[in-house]
């Protein structure tokens, strides 16, 4: 289950369904059920954090490879950019901040929410 307060419109969650789990953007709609109750069709206990994973960083969310680097690009505007490298101790993946800080991110909405609020882009996701 995802906090609530973990989510914000256009994140991407897994969504259990009647015939399965299937990706799925949060919405207005979608939004105020998991807000407001548990009555609907869609409750916090059927969501679940989407993990990430080399093919939805680099296929996914448009993300580059760089060999000599071993680590994912991921650019906006003229200068700006995120290194994402895979951080086996932690299963997850160090998004750098500056010299000797990173933030290990192991699902795409804590990924998606990392980048809004530091470049005040979306990040383009196809899913």
């Amino acid at each position: 289950m995802i906090a609530a307060k973990e989510l914000r419109l256009g994140n991407w969650i897994n969504v259990k369904y009647n015939d399965g789990v299937k990706p799925c953007r949060i919405s207005n709609s979608l939004l105020a059920d998991l807000l407001i109750n548990d009555k609907f069709e869609i409750s916090r206990k059927d969501c679940s954090p989407i993990p990430l994973t080399d093919d939805i960083l680099l296929n996914k969310c448009g993300g580059r490879f760089m060999e000599e680097h071993n680590c994912f690009v991921f650019t906006w505007g003229r200068n700006g950019a995120y290194f994402l490298k895979y951080r086996e101790y932690y299963k997850g993946y160090g998004m750098e901040f500056g010299k000797g800080y990173e933030k290990i991110i192991f699902n795409l909405h804590h990924f998606q929410n990392l980048f809004y609020d530091h470049s005040e882009v979306e990040l383009k996701i196809k899913l």
